[in-house]
């Protein structure tokens, strides 16, 4: 479980990556799985590193279990990670940040690695 609260639970968000090696543009998905007990509509933007780079948007969530994808962000000349490498040092920080009513804010941070194959 990522995040839980009264209504809503989610259990999980994910990034989809497709890097592009003719243009070295890497575009990332975000995903998010989620569970509600009703209807609930939250403001959600995109931050890799720190930058906003996909600004604030309306993000309705149905009632019950239901996966949801964000607009998509793109980092051009990416830093590469070869498969298999555990060194933290080409990782970028992706935030998913949910606003709630009530100035609530929630951070939900992955560390990802963007590779060539």
């Amino acid at each position: 479980m990522v995040f839980k609260k009264t209504d809503i639970h989610i259990s999980a968000v994910e990034y989809a990556i497709d890097y592009d090696c003719g243009e070295k543009i890497a575009t990332i998905r975000p995903i998010i799985h989620a569970a509600c007990t009703k209807v609930q509509i939250l403001i959600a933007s995109v931050h890799v590193d720190n930058h906003e780079l996909r600004p604030s948007l309306k993000l309705v969530l149905e009632a019950g279990k239901h996966s949801y994808e964000l607009p998509y962000v793109k980092i051009v000349n990416p830093l590469l990670s070869s498969p298999g490498d555990e060194s933290g040092d080409k990782e970028y920080k992706m935030t998913l940040k949910l606003h709630f009513g009530n100035d609530e804010v929630y951070d939900l941070n992955k560390y990802i690695k963007i590779t060539n194959e």
